[in-house]
């Protein structure tokens, strides 16, 4: 079983388990709709990170880059107020991995941009449960 350094408090005799779970990061401006995606996935078995907007979001992002932590997925609300999201999925490029970005929107032409800015999948608003899990699995397998 891989383990993680020991944080404060913890005994030096027994290892941490590392959480194995797929971590996935929702940006999301809305909060209710923030909260309930993040609860979905925790209950379906993924680690889920919330960002309220885009500079929340740059800001986990560029702490990935020095993190084992790094997202396994970035669902992305489209469009973003005080920023776009594609200068998001621009910072996910600039982690140095392929970690997929999946575009939410109600709005076509945003989802469409965003593909065009480098997202690998789209979901649509709004959208199904079910049809939210089909997208996170299928990208988290990516």
């Amino acid at each position: 079983m891989p383990v993680a350094l020991n944080a404060p408090g913890d005994s030096l005799e027994t290892p941490r388990p590392v959480d194995s779970s797929p971590h996935v990061l929702v940006v999301e401006d809305n909060p209710d709709l923030r909260e309930l995606i993040v609860i979905l996935l925790e209950d379906e078995g993924y680690r889920a990170e919330a960002a309220k907007d885009a500079a929340d979001a740059r800001r986990l992002l560029a702490e990935y880059r020095a993190s084992p932590r790094r997202p396994r997925l970035v669902l992305l609300d489209m469009p973003m107020p005080y920023a776009e999201g594609p200068s998001v999925s621009e910072a996910v490029v600039r982690l140095g991995s392929s970690v997929p970005v999946v575009a939410m929107s109600d709005d076509a032409r945003c989802l469409e941009a965003a593909v065009a800015a480098g997202a690998w999948d789209t979901l649509e608003k709004p959208f199904d449960i079910d049809v939210l899990f089909a997208v996170v699995r299928r990208n988290c397998a990516a």
